[in-house]
């Protein structure tokens, strides 16, 4: 009905109560549905030694809580085959400046093992075993050598901070020996045999609804895709956009572009005419330049009247009180300024010469 002992475990307390089972319980039942998978797993008969066990950290266990002063039972099926429990003062004290603790064992088992593990302590005269830890397993599901147990693997233990937090683990060294005589497994049939889960409900609604509640849903593996095309050529650029000309730039939106025969022969009528900036036409003719003229600030060019008037410059604007030439003087003038009597005040025409 259900492969998976988590999801049997989760049904068995929604229908009826949480079973609070233990690591070590658990494990058992991973070992039962190997054996109802198909194919089953067929464990093997082969002797088991334990060489020695290891403890890390230190667990902290005796009235100071510095360390502890550990032993070992082991049990085969309900029978104690082996302890390591000495005279009190004869145990080894481990403390936490140890680091780890191991214990040599050396020996043989087969089926169903459990080791205890306790802290001896001196009551009444003699060693009182306080339990440390507990695990079982079974030897016909056990390969290799060294067998790693971790904190949530392990059964029996103290409550407090007797373990020096969740990195506490077990190691268990092992050897397996040849197998002395063979058996004959009692479920090596259990395949045809008929086995019905329905004994298990009072009606088939409700053995569909448990399955629908409880049992995961497989999802069917993925189907295999076609192979991956083979990639093609990458793409190819874009060409960078065309410059545009100067002469394609246009005031308004309006203008239409020029067309390129008409654009260039503009530009070689162009290289064929002066530019006339003034609008100048080239019929007229042409005058020769004009000497530049020499600024003359004061107005005292050549004195002497021997260079041209143009080329003084009126910086101060007197040109129109003062004549670069002298005023041409007469005989009559020079008369009438000399004699007093000639001077006519209502400027006869006589007088005016």
């Amino acid at each position: 009905f259900v492969r998976n002992p988590e999801d049997a475990a989760q049904l068995f307390a929604v229908r009826r109560t949480p079973p609070g089972l233990q690591p070590s319980e658990m494990r058992y039942l991973h070992y039962l549905a190997d054996v109802l998978r198909s194919p089953p797993y067929c464990p093997h008969f082969k002797p088991m030694k334990l060489v020695s066990i290891t403890l890390q950290p230190v667990p902290l266990f005796n009235k100071v809580r510095d360390g502890c002063r550990p032993y070992v039972e082991v049990y085969q099926g309900e029978e104690r085959v082996m302890s390591t429990q000495q005279e009190y003062e004869r145990m080894t004290l481990f403390n936490i400046t140890h680091g780890k603790i191991t214990l040599p064992l050396n020996v043989t088992v087969v089926g169903d093992v459990t080791l205890v593990v306790y802290h001896a302590r001196h009551v009444l005269g003699r060693p009182t075993g306080i339990k440390i830890l507990q695990l079982q397993l079974h030897t016909g599901f056990i390969a290799g050598n060294t067998l790693n147990f971790i904190k949530n693997e392990l059964d029996d233990l103290s409550e407090g901070e007797h373990y020096q937090g969740d990195k506490f683990s077990v190691v268990l060294y092992i050897e397996l020996l040849q197998a002395t005589e063979t058996c004959a497994t009692p479920w090596l049939d259990h395949n045809s045999r008929n086995y019905n889960s329905d004994v298990l409900f009072s009606s088939t609604i409700e053995a569909e609804e448990t399955r629908e509640n409880f049992v995961p849903k497989t999802a069917p593996p993925p189907r295999p895709g076609p192979p991956p095309s083979r990639p093609g050529p990458p793409p190819r650029p874009a060409p960078p956009p065309p410059s545009r000309p100067p002469n394609e730039y246009r005031d308004g939106p309006d203008t239409p572009p020029m067309k390129r025969s008409e654009e260039r022969e503009s530009l070689l009528n162009d290289e064929d005419e002066d530019a006339d900036f003034l609008n100048l036409s080239s019929s007229q003719p042409q005058r020769p330049p004009a000497p530049a003229p020499h600024a003359d600030l004061l107005n005292i060019g050549d004195s002497g009247g021997g260079g041209d008037s143009d080329s003084n410059v009126d910086l101060l604007g007197f040109g129109q009180f003062v004549s670069a030439d002298p005023p041409t003087t007469t005989a009559n003038s020079i008369e009438t300024a000399v004699d007093p009597l000639a001077f006519d005040p209502f400027a006869s025409d006589s007088n005016i010469a």
